[in-house]
Parts: structure tokens; C-alpha cells; sequence
């Protein structure tokens, strides 16, 4: 449950300090997003933990990066284009045992490229969530 904590600490701290880094998108553009990325949630997820939205001015893309669990075994962490219903990127972190060693490798993608650690997905991701 150490790790879990951690690793759910980890993806939410770095999507805050993502949202905040400069963003030429309008309030217009940003209210769309926001308000799009809150009904797509509420489509497809049941146990969310989290999720923020973010318009990317360059891509002309309005993203939901979603955190939410899978039979309390695993943190999933997705990334889709809000209006496009396209998967951009996801990771999958599994719970800590009773010992606190992570079970397996957080194994994931981002648009097609495959990640093995939660590091490598952050990197891969942090273009898409700071245009």
C-alpha cells in the first residue's frame, strides 16, 4: 500500500507541476477542454482517483490524463484526446505486496512506444501535457 501511495503521489505531483508550466492555450480553449475532459471521465470511468485536463496549443489536442484502479491491484495512468476518443499514452503500476517490493514493472506506452518504468512514461508524456 507504500508503494501505491507513493506511485500515486508521484504521477498526481508531476501532473500539477505539467499543468503548471506555461500554456499559450486561450481561456476559451481551456474551458472546452476542461469541460470535455469532464464528461469523457464520466463516460468511461467508475474508480477514478484523479484526473486533470490540458490543452495543448501546438497540437491543437484537448488531453485527459486519467489515474484511476483496477481491482486494487494496479494504478493505471491514461492519457486520451478528449474529442478524438484516441489513446495517447498509459501505464500500469502494480500494488505493492505486504513487504512493500513492487510485484512487476510498471509496463505502458506512449503513442505506440513502450516504457518500462514510471520515469520513462513521464518523460515520454511531459511534451503532451506542457504545449
Amino acid at each position: 500500500m507504500k508503494f501505491l501511495t507513493t506511485a500515486i503521489t508521484v504521477v498526481v505531483s508531476v501532473t500539477l507541476v505539467f499543468a503548471q508550466t506555461r500554456n499559450e492555450a486561450t481561456l476559451t480553449e481551456q474551458k472546452i477542454c476542461a469541460e470535455g475532459a469532464k464528461e469523457f471521465v464520466g463516460r468511461r470511468y467508475d474508480k477514478l482517483l484523479s484526473y486533470t485536463s490540458h490543452y495543448n496549443k501546438k497540437l491543437n489536442r484537448c488531453f485527459v490524463d486519467i489515474t484511476s484502479t483496477l481491482d486494487d491491484k494496479f494504478t493505471l495512468g491514461t492519457i486520451w484526446d478528449v474529442f478524438e476518443n484516441r489513446l495517447y499514452a498509459d501505464v500500469q503500476i502494480p500494488t505493492a505486496g505486504p513487504s512493500g517490493i513492487v510485484s512487476g514493472p510498471a509496463e505502458g506506452q506512449v503513442l505506440g512506444r513502450k516504457t518500462s518504468t514510471v520515469e520513462e512514461y513521464l518523460r515520454l508524456t511531459r511534451q503532451l501535457l506542457t504545449e
